[in-house]
């Protein structure tokens, strides 16, 4: 599902407008989320669509990284939308936002990771118009064989641009618990690259005896 039809399926889904809406909609819409999804809550449609736009490619990103399919990543944020259109029917205040949707995001995505039978390679990125190098192709390989709780801390980082302040209150743990997690990320990373390209060069001096 493209970005503009995400964005336009979740909209079709929100009632029709209202004088609370308009007149929220009517004032000065910041980009502080907060503020925006409590506008959204009540009734104003521009403030959904500005909190699409703050978030929905860079969790699209992680979900695509973490289920290694793009089709299913565009299932999961297609339900993610649906879930936060429906915070409408339970009027609760969002305290932190991008946590809330990114808890969102991370269940559904652990729920495919449980349910699917397989895992299949991720398609490249429809915005990538140049092939990846060797190197740069091991590294994602050996990202998908990281465990989970470190291929998360870098897909974050790497794919969704999620500073690692930015990501403490979305994983639950403080600052400096996340700095570790992503400094032991980087380093099995690293670990996994080597061993695949020694496993590699032995293959191919197997081939040339």
């Amino acid at each position: 599902m493209s970005y503009s039809l995400a964005l336009n399926s979740g909209i079709a889904l929100l009632s029709e407008t209202t004088e609370e809406r308009a007149g929220l909609c009517g004032q000065e819409n910041t980009g502080d989320d907060f503020e925006l999804m409590r506008r959204h809550i009540a009734g104003c449609d521009a403030a959904f669509g500005k909190l699409f736009d703050h978030h929905h490619m860079r969790l699209y990103r992680y979900c695509a990284r973490m289920v290694n399919d793009q089709t299913v990543a565009e299932d999961v944020m297609q339900e993610v939308w649906e879930r936060v259109v429906l915070l409408r029917e339970r009027r609760i205040v969002v305290r932190q936002p991008s946590a809330l949707l990114f808890t969102m995001a991370r269940r559904l995505c652990l729920n495919q990771i449980r349910g699917a039978k397989r895992f299949t390679r991720l398609e490249e990125e429809a915005e990538s118009g140049t092939a990846r190098d060797d190197l740069e192709e091991m590294a994602v390989e050996a990202l998908t064989h990281l465990p989970l709780l470190y291929r998360e801390v870098l897909t974050l980082n790497i794919y969704s641009g999620y500073g690692l302040e930015e990501m403490a209150p979305m994983l639950g743990v403080s600052p400096a618990a996340v700095w570790k997690r992503a400094s032991r990320a980087r380093t099995m990373l690293r670990e996994e690259v080597e061993r695949m390209m020694a496993n590699e060069r032995g293959a191919e001096n197997r081939r040339g005896q």
